[in-house]
This record gives structure tokens, C-alpha cells and sequence, in this order.
């Protein structure tokens, strides 16, 4: 026959007290994992409010200077050509070949 008992495996004092110790382990680090996950995804939503509130107000921003600017133009027509062919120039040579 079997050299095996045939009743179960019954592990010794010590095993158990590690696998207890180990159970009560993985459950704190689900739990810790849980919190991090939580506290993660509030930093995250705050950040995403945030970024959206700041592209909205420069956006907003470039809107009006783009305004200001259309509106200054068509009230100095004369100074927006000049300011525009000195830019070009000043942009030409910075970007000349030598």
C-alpha cells in the first residue's frame, strides 16, 4: 500500500501562523492599494479641472488679443504694413544664410 496517510495535510502550528500572516499582508496591501488608487484619481481629476479651466482662459485671452489686434489694423493700416515689413526684415536676417 501507500507509505501517504489518507487523511488530509494538515500543516504545522508555524505554517498556519505564516499563512495568516501573509493572508493579513495581502489584505492591507489591497487596501492601501485602494486608498493610493482613490487618492490618485481625485489628484488626477483636480488637474484635469485645472488644466481645463487655464487652456479655457488663455484661450479666451488669445481670442481678445487677436481682436485687439484686427481692430488696430484696421484703425492704422499704415503702421501695421510698416510694422510687418520691419518684422520681416528683422526675421530675414536673422535667418540669412552667411
Amino acid at each position: 500500500m501507500s507509505d501517504h496517510p489518507s487523511t488530509p495535510f494538515t500543516p504545522p502550528p508555524l505554517a498556519e501562523n505564516v499563512i495568516d500572516a501573509a493572508t493579513e499582508f495581502r489584505e492591507h496591501a489591497e487596501a492601501k492599494a485602494r486608498e493610493f488608487g482613490q487618492a490618485a484619481g481625485d489628484l488626477f481629476s483636480d488637474w484635469q479641472k485645472t488644466a481645463r479651466r487655464v487652456f479655457d482662459d488663455s484661450q479666451g485671452k488669445w481670442k481678445e488679443a487677436g481682436d485687439h489686434a484686427a481692430t488696430y489694423v484696421k484703425q492704422n493700416p499704415g503702421k501695421a504694413v510698416l510694422a510687418g515689413l520691419g518684422a520681416g526684415f528683422v526675421i530675414g536676417l536673422l535667418f540669412r544664410q552667411k
